[in-house]
């Protein structure tokens, strides 16, 4: 499961009582999060990855809290910001993608 679907499954566990799972699926969403936000480039990005920095450091504190309190309407709030995000980056085209990774990988190999 990707994070979106680990928060779908968090929020119906908190919803059952199911702690364990919450908490399973809760931590799997967190380390995804975490990992796109370590993984932006913030030399080639910018405002943008900066500001995509914060947003998904508040969702993975949100993701705390509501496992802290067993909050759904928490939870529900980081699927909305994430979803989001996930429909924005869907807009791309594949090869405009593909495009955006080469030139990444270029300016990395030349040690920009």
């Amino acid at each position: 499961e990707g994070a979106l679907e680990s928060m779908k499954i968090a929020k119906i566990n908190v919803e059952m009582k199911d702690l364990e799972n919450k908490s399973k699926f809760i931590a799997k969403a967190t380390t995804i999060i975490d990992t796109l936000r370590l993984s932006l480039d913030h030399g080639a990005g910018g405002e943008i990855s900066e500001n995509l920095s914060s947003l998904y450091i508040y969702m993975a504190e949100r993701l705390l809290e509501a496992s802290i309190e067993n909050d759904a309407t928490i939870i529900n709030e980081v699927i909305e910001l994430f979803s989001s995000i996930k429909g924005a980056w869907d807009q791309i085209s594949e090869s405009d993608r593909k495009s955006a990774y080469t030139q990444m990988q270029n300016k990395t190999a030349i040690g920009e």
